[in-house]
């Protein structure tokens, strides 16, 4: 559940997070991840009252626990009622290892725990020689709330993840396109974007089919150069690259496509894990790289 309860001066106090409005938002240097908690504060009568001080707040990952990041509420409230409702936004700042560390260990919805560290300022009501009341400090009452709680992977992949502008896969920068490729070498980028974009969404078999669409069209290509075809006059350039650099990347092309064929699986009911669809998109990431730094 989302929510947890405590005592304060013998009347129980409940907190509750929000999570239908929970978002996420980026600066130049850090993202951050906002969560909405609301209280239901209440007192057992009219001579008692606290001020609820500025929350320690830390969010945690479970299994394993980690700690992801530590931040202070806003301002204390004051509660003199019977009951209030009072709520606000904790704000979890997040770097990019924090991000990578809940991608690379995260198996689906994303299991965390808040851990809230409450300071309370106990008052009780005095009646003044005018007639009127006020309240007076009496002591400083402290407690720790632990919520579990779960986001779902639908809402953390499509809504909130892109918010915190974290990409996956975002290792190296390769050229967009080559003086002498022209549209050829457009079109096989094109296609790795799409390897890139399902990733994103952690849906690794259209990866590596994308991968594998990507190889395809630079093995026909190479093949071209090979058998010095003149349909591929458009990868000349590479004739000027040495011989063992030619075969290095004809070899690795290949191996690549062997591991990404749908027989890789054959006969096994199971889909391309994480592991072999990050395995793969670098290799033909470098791939791609190399080629698209070579001189013109």
């Amino acid at each position: 559940m989302s929510e947890a309860t405590f005592t304060i001066s013998s009347a129980i106090q409940s907190v509750k997070i929000g999570l239908p409005n929970i978002s996420g938002s980026k600066d130049s240097l850090n993202a951050y991840l906002h969560i909405p908690i609301d209280f239901i504060l209440r007192v057992t009568n009219d001579e008692i009252g606290f001020d609820i001080l500025p929350i320690n707040a830390r969010l945690l990952f479970q299994n394993p626990t980690q700690l992801l990041s530590e931040c202070i509420g806003q301002t204390g409230v004051a509660i003199h009622g019977r009951e209030s409702n009072r709520g606000y936004i904790l704000t979890f700042r997040l770097n990019e290892k924090v991000l990578h560390f809940i991608e690379k260990t995260r198996t689906g919805d994303l299991n965390i725990q808040l851990e809230l560290r409450i300071h309370t300022l106990i008052k009780s009501s005095i009646q003044k020689l005018t007639g009127r009341r006020s309240f007076v400090n009496d002591y400083i009452q402290s407690d720790s709330v632990l919520i579990n709680f779960q986001i779902p992977k639908s809402v953390w992949i499509e809504k909130i993840l892109p918010n915190l502008g974290y990409r996956n896969l975002k290792l190296v920068e390769i050229p967009l396109s080559h003086n002498n490729l022209k549209e050829a070498y457009d079109d096989i980028i094109s296609e790795f974007e799409k390897a890139e974009h399902y990733f994103n969404l952690h849906d690794y078999n259209k990866c590596i089919a994308h991968c594998r669409s990507t190889l395809d069209a630079l093995t026909r290509n190479l093949k071209s150069v090979k058998n010095e075809s003149k349909s591929g006059t458009g990868f000349k350039w590479l004739e000027t690259v040495t011989k063992e650099t030619f075969n290095w990347l004809d070899k690795l092309n290949q191996a690549t496509q062997s591991i990404t064929s749908k027989s890789h699986h054959s006969g096994q009911n199971v889909d391309f894990t994480r592991q072999e669809a990050e395995s793969i998109y670098l290799i033909v990431l470098g791939l791609l790289n190399y080629i698209g730094n070579l001189a013109t």
